[in-house]
């Protein structure tokens, strides 16, 4: 359901800079000026350089696209059933310590619904993992995602000097509308464009906790200016400092404030930012940004289409993420899906995904890696994996609003001598694939 919904309104967290429940009553943390909105870029829309692809596609059906990786190992993190939930999505990854640490989206059966909490899983070699159980809570009732209530997502984690916390985006979804409807709303709340119209969303926040190098997790507390009132059988939130036993600063927590609105590390879904979306210069929609910096220090962001281009779009900023130029249309195709980009310590940019050039929509199959020096020129494109394997609850299909076909939705950690990715598969199980660095360094490689 986010690959259908598209927010129409701008940003609802600024209240947070008041830092009124989030630091307290007065704090005498400087505030830095939020400049962070979709701005668009003064200077000069010519001056960009070209996004560049590679020509290698295969367009036979038996063929996986691309070259595939051959060096690459694929592990199960975690195989769906009914009583676990026949949906798990936005899967994240990290290192802790000395082992690996993963969260995802889970409902009972689709995407988005009422009472999605976040579970996860800890692995000490990335080949076997143990499940570590429900990391937050449903904040609601498990209903159908097309009804309204509370739920949770799970969000990329956040590293504050030597701690890590992992990260939940609560949302709550208070119905449909015509699409000609005006929106209203205490607080404003953001609209996704859906099937049945305008699903309304009202952004609150996050809920966080600390993930230590033992495995352990620490208490979860609430941030955000916007609590949600309890409701009955649930629990009450609590603030970072009415949360003592979680030894998060008011520093900290300013730290934690500056990772998440940071421009250039948004989560890709985040309703609390109107950063993730943004029209582009032909009126498309589009979200789920994926931002890296080129050699130069140009910013350079890869956006989702939501119009059936099945194209990606690109925008770029010489001031870190504070103003952007206006978004434009690629060479790069795509499902469309959400992309993960990062660097390997030899310089070489990456770009993981479904770049794939099909007639079909949501073509999720093969989830593949590009390779390039500068973040713009694409040298190589590789098939990471393909052969989607058939759905683990197949008596769920039917009864699941949201699970899809494909690898998707990737996310990435480097340890030693490997590029790890995690993804769901069909929305319904999490996997990971170890790639080894040596395959997909272009400087040593060239």
């Amino acid at each position: 359901m986010i690959a259908k919904r598209f927010a129409l309104l701008v940003l609802f967290f600024l209240p947070i800079l008041a830092f009124g429940q989030v630091f307290g009553q007065a704090t005498d943390i400087e505030v830095p000026s939020q400049t962070h909105q979709q701005q668009v870029d003064p200077s000069t829309s010519g001056s960009w350089p070209e996004v560049r692809w590679p020509d290698t596609w295969n367009a036979d059906s038996n063929q996986p696209g691309y070259p595939v990786l051959e060096q690459a190992r694929h592990f199960n993190v975690h195989v769906a059933t009914i009583a676990t939930g026949s949906y798990n999505h936005h899967p994240q990854i990290t290192r802790v310590g000395d082992r690996f640490v993963a969260v995802w989206s889970n409902h009972l059966t689709g995407e988005d619904g009422p009472g999605q909490r976040v579970i996860g899983a800890m692995s000490m070699d990335g080949e076997n993992w143990k499940s570590i159980g429900t990391v937050f809570d449903s904040p609601d009732q498990f209903r159908k995602s097309y009804e309204n209530g509370r739920f949770l997502t799970a969000a990329p984690f956040v590293d504050i000097k030597d701690r890590t916390f992992a990260i939940s985006i609560f949302t709550e979804s208070v119905g449909y509308g015509k699409l000609d409807t005006p929106i209203t709303g205490d607080p404003p709340s953001k609209t996704k464009t859906d099937e049945f119209g305008k699903l309304i969303l009202k952004p609150h926040g996050y809920l966080i906790r600390e993930v230590k190098p033992s495995g352990k997790l620490g208490p979860v507390f609430w941030f955000g200016d916007n609590k949600p009132e309890p409701i009955d059988g649930f629990k009450l939130f609590r603030t970072f400092e009415q949360t003592p036993e979680s030894n998060v600063t008011r520093e900290a927590a300013f730290a934690l404030f500056q990772q998440l609105t940071d421009p250039l590390k948004l989560c890709p879904w985040d309703f609390n930012r109107s950063e993730t979306e943004v029209v582009a210069s032909d009126g498309s929609f589009l979200c789920e940004p994926a931002t890296l910096l080129t050699p130069n220090q140009t910013a350079v962001r890869y956006l989702r289409d939501l119009h059936g281009s099945k194209r990606m779009y690109v925008q770029f900023s010489r001031n870190f993420g504070s103003t952007w130029s206006t978004a434009t249309q690629t060479v790069i195709p795509d499902a469309p899906s959400k992309t993960s980009i990062g660097k390997l310590s030899d310089g070489t940019r990456f770009l993981i995904g479904n770049q794939v050039f099909s007639d079909r929509m949501y073509q999720r199959d093969p989830i593949t890696i590009a390779l390039s020096k500068d973040g713009t020129t694409f040298k190589q494109a590789h098939s990471i994996r393909w052969k989607t394997p058939r759905f683990k609850v197949p008596t769920q299909q039917k009864k699941s609003d949201g699970r899809g076909w494909g690898f998707q939705y990737p996310d990435h950690v480097l340890h030693e001598d490997f590029l790890w990715v995690i993804y769901s598969v069909n929305k319904e199980c999490i996997d990971v694939s170890r790639i080894p660095i040596d395959d997909i360094s272009l400087f040593q490689n060239n």
